[in-house]
């Protein structure tokens, strides 16, 4: 049963040198566990095959190409990626063949089950965004990095030219959407399924039109970072005014027929994510039906379809149909196994059992290189709601971060120079005036109304921010903002959902950050300063000494996963991209230094956290410096070390 936790690692091993030998090996996996390997394969197919036709269109247009650090999500690519390519006739790679081959044995193997999986992907086409809410997803992570690029150049932001690699994103969004003829064009290559969300046409060409003109790089200043920001947090606000005007539930009949009339008698379907962790077939769960009601709901950053399952338990299970960039799914998806794996090292040790310390992770499956099944609790809100709610006056809740960038340019302009002083008086004024200390623990209050229910969240919210500051500092994850942390209100838990491996465009952990994880002036008031000083220093060094021993068990599942990262690192930045690449390629030389001292850099910060002597242990220093005003000052302001 511990094959099917293992199905990623063996299927970047398909795509590499040693993917002749254990062809028989995963052959043998996906006919034992034929839903757990199909929609694995299946999108990495999809994305071999996408990757070859690029190749193929920069060798025939014989252009350019620079990656950058940014994905545009072709609109059209849905699961009729799968079956079609009516532009060119492409040579399979190796790779693919593999693929194509373990997909072809399943189906023989089980017709009835494959034939459903496929009928469930194609209706789910039906929940991909529409174009207002593409965009605007688009438009959201070009502000981020604006944001980010923003904070590097802190010191002179008015005067600034945007980094290329924005402005090329940027353009290339301008070009699909001024191609485009009508809304239905750039919904999905389903013709005009996704009409339904009844778009007119007359008002998608008058945004189209006055979209393409404040984007248009040809204007004088239109470059400059201030400006780029400006404009868009305009059209942001302009496309959720839109996303929020169109109808949030529909029946699922009236879309999609086969997830309507589908029961556990059509096939024997497990529920999304069952095999991400091996079980006896006792405790698996089937899909007994979908509940007809689909909503749209914004979480994550961005617009997505909730869809309902009812189990054969009697339980119903709640995903969202996300669309996500390919690199970014997969990064965040390691993450979320490697984080699973730990989860059973903590059932087995007294010291974190007993403190009840485990990860809340959500089931995530990809069904297509843009699409996956996220699954949610519906009693969550993200750290960022929290804010916005209390914030209900204020226009835009990212003004403070406008502000913030303000008060530095009017500082600059009167002659003096930028200091770190400066950071820090300019961080205590925007939380005196802005992000009070006491936002998230007013919000419990209002939340929880009794003593016992407060008490109850507050001690399982320190469990997990102690878990997650753990993670990110000793396994050097992103610091997330708080729009990507997710808070359940029925359990205190927090979902970790968009954490990836920090890796420098180097190859190398970035272990450098100002403040080593999230201990806010907001989450400290929560949790209070007691509970800082003891309980989330006591949890550090449990988790930190059921980790480390054994010694050899943490650092072998590390390697396991890290190496796909490794592996994804030197695929993205290899220099020669007209070049066929060769499928078969081995893992070189300078990828296993990477991987081997990566390992040893997390060890290492491992067993320093787990070393107790007394009064002294490196845990304390490091809440110190994670609740620092001088260290959060540093931080980037679109990260809110406020909040």
């Amino acid at each position: 049963s511990t094959q099917s936790t293992w199905i990623p690692q063996l299927l970047t091993c398909l795509i590499r040198s040693e993917g002749k030998v254990l062809l028989n090996l995963i052959s043998t996996v996906a006919r034992n566990y034929p839903q757990a390997v199909y929609f694995p394969i299946r999108t990495l197919y999809l994305i071999l095959k996408n990757e070859q036709r690029e190749r193929y269109k920069l060798i025939d247009n014989s252009m350019d190409y620079s990656g950058g650090n940014f994905e545009i999500d072709n609109m059209d690519k849905g699961s009729s990626d799968a079956t079609s390519d009516s532009s060119q006739k492409l040579q399979a790679t190796n790779s693919m063949w593999r693929c194509s081959r373990i997909m072809s044995l399943q189906r023989e193997a089980y017709p009835a089950l494959l034939s459903s999986l496929e009928n469930i992907v194609e209706s789910l086409i039906w929940f991909r965004e529409n174009w207002y809410e593409d965009l605007a997803r688009h438009l959201r992570k070009a502000l981020i990095n604006c944001y980010e690029a923003a904070y590097e150049q802190r010191r002179c932001i008015y005067d600034i030219q945007a980094p290329s690699q924005i402005l090329s994103y940027i353009s290339k969004l301008v070009s699909i959407y001024s191609s485009a003829q009508s809304a239905s064009l750039l919904s999905s290559s389903v013709g005009d399924k996704m009409t339904a969300f009844s778009i007119d046409s007359t008002g998608f060409s008058k945004i189209k039109e006055q979209f393409v003109n404040d984007f248009d790089m040809k204007h004088l200043g239109s470059s400059r970072l201030h400006t780029l920001i400006q404009k868009l947090k305009k059209w942001i606000n302009i496309l959720d005014q839109k996303c929020n005007s169109l109808p949030k539930l529909f029946l699922l009949e009236e879309k999609c027929r086969f997830l309507s009339n589908f029961t556990n008698e059509t096939a024997e379907v497990r529920l999304p994510g069952e095999y991400l962790l091996p079980k006896h077939s006792h405790y698996l769960v089937n899909i007994v039906r979908f509940l007809p009601r689909i909503t749209t709901v914004y979480k994550h950053n961005s617009y997505a379809k909730r869809l309902v399952m009812r189990g054969n338990n009697g339980k119903l299970y709640s995903y969202l149909v996300m669309t996500d960039s390919v690199s970014e799914s997969r990064r965040d998806e390691r993450v979320l196994q490697f984080l699973r794996l730990i989860n059973n090292l903590f059932g087995k040790r007294k010291e974190t059992s007993r403190r009840y310390l485990s990860f809340s992770l959500p089931s995530v499956v990809a069904l297509s290189p843009h699409m996956r099944l996220v699954e949610e609790d519906e009693s969550s809100l993200s750290l960022f709601d929290i804010y916005r709610e209390s914030c209900r006056n204020k226009t835009d809740p990212y003004s403070v971060v406008s502000k913030y960038h303000d008060k530095l340019v009017m500082h600059r302009s009167r002659g003096f120079e930028i200091s770190d002083s400066t950071l820090k008086d300019v961080f205590v004024d925007l939380q005196a005036k802005d992000v009070p200390p006491t936002i998230l623990r007013d919000w419990a209050c209002r939340t929880y109304k009794t003593a016992t229910e407060y008490w109850t969240f507050r001690k399982q919210f320190t469990a997990q921010i102690s878990m997650l500051g753990f993670a990110e500092f000793v396994f050097h994850f992103n610091a997330l903002p708080p729009s990507c942390i997710e808070i359940s209100r029925n359990f205190g838990t927090i979902s970790p959902l968009f954490y990836h491996f920090d890796v420098l465009g180097n190859g190398n952990l970035d272990g450098n950050r100002s403040v080593p994880f999230r201990l806010t002036p907001n989450i400290r008031q929560l949790i209070t300063p007691t509970s800082v000083n003891g309980v989330v220093f006591a949890n550090i060094i449990a988790i930190a000494r059921c980790i480390v021993e054994p010694s050899y068990s943490v650092e072998s599942l590390l390697r396991a996963i890290f190496r796909d990262e490794i592996v994804f690192w030197d695929k993205k930045h290899q220099d020669d991209v007209y070049t066929i690449i060769n499928d078969e390629e081995d893992i070189d030389k300078s990828q296993l230094i990477h991987l081997v001292d990566s390992a040893k850099l997390i060890i290492t910060r491992l067993h320093d956290i787990a070393e107790y002597s007394g009064a002294e242990s490196k845990v304390s220093t490091l809440i110190s410096a994670a609740e620092n005003i001088d260290n959060l000052a540093l931080m980037d302001p679109s990260w809110f070390p406020w909040l």
